[in-house]
């Protein structure tokens, strides 16, 4: 039995203190809008492609918050969220707004046609869980425009 090799590949975004309080602001903003769902449109830097990106709270739609968010290479995330969700999820944001310092590690694990993503989250130096990814997992927000 011939064993095909597994590669591992280890991406590490540092993020320096957000340096402009307009920026810090609009974060702000933004978590306030996602908590009670309130339609809000803003631009973010992505956090992998340092691209400048489009974000909505469209707001609440069949009992849930529908928000989307532009990625790169014309992708798109669509988000329902379920109404008690957002005071967590707009805590993350809070959080990473008045952090002193904030990063995103990925570790992608290759083997064969296989792929291991594992993500770690980390503000002022402490490990902390981002309800983003569990939210992708259980698919209330869909990645869509990739083939």
């Amino acid at each position: 039995m011939i064993k095909k090799p597994s590669f591992l590949i280890l991406l590490i975004i540092a993020f320096a203190p957000i340096s402009y309080a307009q920026e810090k602001e609009e974060i702000l903003t933004f978590a306030d809008h996602l908590e009670k769902c309130i339609p809000f449109k803003s631009e973010f830097i992505h956090p992998f492609s340092g691209q400048t990106m489009q974000r909505e709270i469209v707001g609440i739609t069949n009992d849930e918050c529908l928000y989307t968010e532009e990625m790169p290479n014309n992708g798109t995330i669509t988000c329902r969220y379920i109404l008690e969700q957002l005071a967590i999820i707009a805590k993350y944001y809070s959080d990473v707004a008045l952090s002193e310092s904030h990063s995103t590690s990925a570790e992608i694990t290759i083997n064969g046609a296989e792929q291991e993503v594992k993500t770690t989250y980390t503000i002022n130096g402490k490990e902390v869980e981002n309800p983003m990814q569990e939210l992708l997992q259980n698919e209330t927000c869909v990645i869509s425009g990739y083939e």
